[in-house]
């Protein structure tokens, strides 16, 4: 097997950082220098190392001395508390105090500010407030009844909860009234796929299918079947999303991770080739795509694939797994 699915199973919460929809801007308009620190800010939190937590908390500060309305300055620091939650191995509670502070500010400015609710049910779910932090995205789903990520972060916060039965019947929508149940189906079926709940995300990416064929659920069946390494049903369902799409490109790279793990390497060189054509730039496809060379036994376009590998991988790490591999195959050469 040349290629490893992943799961987040232990808890499912991520950390979204700033919309752009008008919905959850701040009232006020920030002037261009505002503007550029909560930039400057927000990247810092990409990489939440203690000294960029301290600089993007100063300048989120820095902007609510000027604009104390502004929503992002607010929910940035929301953000940077719970990363600092986490980097304090969630033992100082007084940063998730300080988050919901910024929080319920957000809620004041916007009452309909989605990632708000979120963020404010995720903040107590980790004092141990699991049921106040329920009643939270109960009470946003009452203001937004429609939302598409409120739905997903009530199915999410019940999985968190070990409440899966509940969980079940939500994900099955028996009140849900909004514009886009296939949408919203297809969003659930990949809160159980993080889960690990193979058959319910299957059931909810059928139900998107039934609704609204699309690529997306039909690769979305196939995933499942793909982690219960049932390959025929998988390749199946990828070819469906193709047939739908053509240029659906991750049921390509699927096709070819399934047709590897059943030993037919040409098929698998056929799809995964197809797939690098358009992205090449994706390393972890190029780096199957060598491992795919040298099972196969064609050591020259190995080499060659693990030369470009090194040539532009980012990751040093990668860079001298190519080199390994290109003086291995040097060697065998040699020989």
């Amino acid at each position: 097997m040349f290629y490893t699915l992943t799961y987040s199973i232990v808890l499912l919460f991520t950390l979204s950082f700033f919309s752009t929809s008008h919905a959850q801007t701040s009232k006020s308009m920030s002037s261009s220098s505002t503007g550029s620190e909560i930039q400057t800010a927000t990247e810092l939190l990409s990489q939440p190392t203690a000294e960029n937590l301290k600089k993007a908390l100063s300048l989120f500060e820095d902007v609510l001395l000027k604009d104390p309305n502004n929503i992002e300055a607010h929910m940035g620091i929301v953000n940077a508390r719970i990363l600092e939650y986490f980097s304090s191995n969630q033992e100082d509670t007084k940063t998730l105090q300080e988050a919901l502070k910024h929080v319920d500010s957000s809620l004041r400015l916007n009452p309909k500010h989605e990632d708000a609710y979120n963020k404010k049910s995720q903040t107590l779910f980790y004092l141990e407030k699991k049921e106040d932090g329920l009643n939270v995205l109960k009470n946003g789903l009452k203001q937004m009844p429609s939302s598409q990520t409120l739905h997903e972060a009530m199915l999410t916060y019940l999985i968190n909860m070990d409440r899966i039965e509940e969980a079940t019947r939500f994900s099955r929508l028996p009140e849900y009234r909004g514009e886009n149940p296939a949408k919203l189906h297809l969003g659930f079926g990949f809160v159980w796929f993080r889960a690990g709940k193979m058959h319910l995300a299957r059931e909810s990416f059928i139900s998107s299918k039934k609704i609204k064929p699309s690529p997306e659920a039909w690769d979305g069946i196939g995933m499942t079947y793909m982690k219960e390494e049932k390959w025929k049903e998988a390749i199946e369902s990828f070819n469906s999303a193709i047939k739908l799409d053509s240029k659906y490109y991750d049921s390509y790279y699927d096709l070819a991770i399934c047709y590897s793990n059943i030993g037919k390497i040409e098929e698998a060189l056929q799809w995964l080739l197809s797939y690098t054509k358009v992205f090449h730039h994706n390393m972890d496809a190029m780096k199957d795509l060598a491992l795919l060379y040298e099972k196969k036994g064609d050591d020259t376009k190995a080499r060659l694939t693990w030369m470009k590998i090194r040539s532009m991988a980012h990751n040093r790490e990668l860079r001298d797994m190519a080199t390994e591999h290109i003086d291995a195959l040097g060697q065998k050469k040699g020989q």
